[in-house]
C-alpha cells in the first residue's frame, strides 16, 4: 500500500513540475491563465487574423493553432497597450492584442 502512494506521489509531482515548465514561458505582464468562464468571450485565431481586441480586465478564451487557452487581460498598464498575441499563445503568429480600458462597471 506504501508503494502504491509514493508511486502516486512521484506521478503527481512530475505533472506538477511539468505543468510549471509549461506556463515558465508565458509572460504574465499581460495578465494570466484563467479557468474558463461561462460567460467569457471565444475568439478563434487562424493565419488571417490580424488582430483581436479585448478590454483591461476581461476573460477571453483563445481558440489558435488548435491549442485553447483561457485568459484573463489583468495588464498593470494604464491606458491601452498593444502587444504580440504569441507572447500568451505561441502557436498565434503574427496576431496583435489590443488591450482598452474598459467602460464604467465593464470589468467581469
Amino acid at each position: 500500500m506504501n508503494t502504491s502512494f509514493t508511486r502516486f506521489a512521484l506521478i503527481a509531482g512530475l505533472c506538477v513540475a511539468g505543468t510549471a515548465t509549461a506556463y515558465a514561458a508565458i509572460d504574465t505582464s499581460f495578465g494570466q491563465a484563467s479557468v474558463a468562464v461561462s460567460r467569457a468571450r471565444t475568439v478563434t485565431v487562424d493565419s488571417q487574423t490580424k488582430y483581436i481586441n479585448v478590454e483591461r480586465g476581461e476573460t477571453v478564451t483563445i481558440n489558435a493553432g488548435g491549442k485553447t487557452v483561457t485568459w484573463k487581460f489583468d495588464t498593470p498598464y494604464q491606458g491601452s497597450i498593444a502587444f504580440p498575441l504569441s507572447k500568451i499563445v505561441p502557436e498565434a503568429g503574427g496576431t496583435t492584442v489590443y488591450v482598452s480600458q474598459p467602460y464604467l462597471g465593464s470589468i467581469q
